[in-house]
């Protein structure tokens, strides 16, 4: 049985999860100040033998950003960002690290149905790349969830 005060620090554990997720999606949502995008050849930040399973050889800038933090982390990742501002990659980029860079397993969970078509498209050159235990991304209510191994 939980005391007062137990509940009282939960409750307020979970409304500063909720503050910071508010948070991070208000930012994530704000206009960016103009700037040239500048493209970094994914190679300058990635292991070679990577790039070719990603759906592009260069990285946007916002890619660019988040891929040496998640190179150097051994952390789950939630991507907050607009559409098409490059979130696959930046899963792919968090899964590879976790399967190829750490030896171990990796879920990969999307909110939609379209978009768990459209990424089990995308990781086609994953299993013809030899990561075969990757059988497709998950919902939260799919059945199976997307190992790999």
């Amino acid at each position: 049985m939980t005391t007062s005060s137990e509940a009282t620090s939960l409750a307020g554990l979970d409304a500063a999860a909720a503050r910071d997720a508010f948070e991070l999606v208000w930012e994530a949502s704000a206009p960016l100040p103009p700037r040239p995008a500048v493209f970094v050849p994914a190679g300058q930040l990635l292991p070679a033998e990577w790039v070719p399973l990603l759906s592009h050889a260069t990285l946007n800038p916002a890619q660019a950003e988040v891929v040496p933090h998640l190179l150097k982390h051994d952390r789950h990742v939630l991507a907050v960002a607009p559409t098409g501002a490059g979130k696959t990659t930046i899963g792919m980029v968090a899964a590879l690290q976790t399967v190829r860079g750490q030896r171990r397993k990796a879920a990969w969970l999307v909110p939609q149905r379209s978009l768990t078509d459209e990424l089990d498209a995308e990781l086609q050159r994953w299993r013809e790349a030899g990561l075969r235990k990757l059988i497709r991304p998950a919902t939260p209510t799919s059945r199976r969830p997307s190992w790999a191994a």
